[in-house]
């Protein structure tokens, strides 16, 4: 997990000064409200998360739809689900797209929710 972090934090870099959305499975959490059921502590794994998001400048993007994007297709007790797939946005994105939100749908065959970036209208600048 951590190659992927610090890897986040390289393409941030040269992403700098350009729009920039990264979404996928990130495999953690962030905060204790994205996980239901399971005994696993995430503690660790969510300041690790949320530290590296900072680092990048990245930010989650507003979204809506389904709150827990990942099931693990269980029933009763071992049922868990959890928030690990994100759509991450730089502050340059933010200033153009400001109405820009990612949706996320009810899961299909997979056990991951499948999501929808809507960009919005681009915010014009005076000239």
């Amino acid at each position: 997990r951590r190659l992927l972090w610090q890897d986040l934090i390289h393409q941030a870099q040269l992403a700098q000064g350009t729009l920039w959305l990264a979404f996928g499975d990130f495999n953690a959490i962030r905060f204790p409200y994205e996980k239901q059921s399971g005994n696993i502590d995430w503690t660790t794994v969510m300041a690790e998360c949320s530290n590296y998001i900072t680092k990048a400048n990245l930010e989650d993007l507003r979204h809506l739809g389904h709150s827990f994007t990942w099931r693990n297709g269980q029933q009763g007790h071992a049922y868990i689900q959890t928030k690990i797939d994100r759509a991450l946005v730089n502050e340059e994105w933010m200033l153009v797209y400001q109405s820009s939100e990612a949706e996320f749908l009810p899961p299909g065959i997979s056990y991951h929710s499948p999501v929808v970036v809507r960009l919005g209208l681009p915010v014009q600048k005076c000239r």
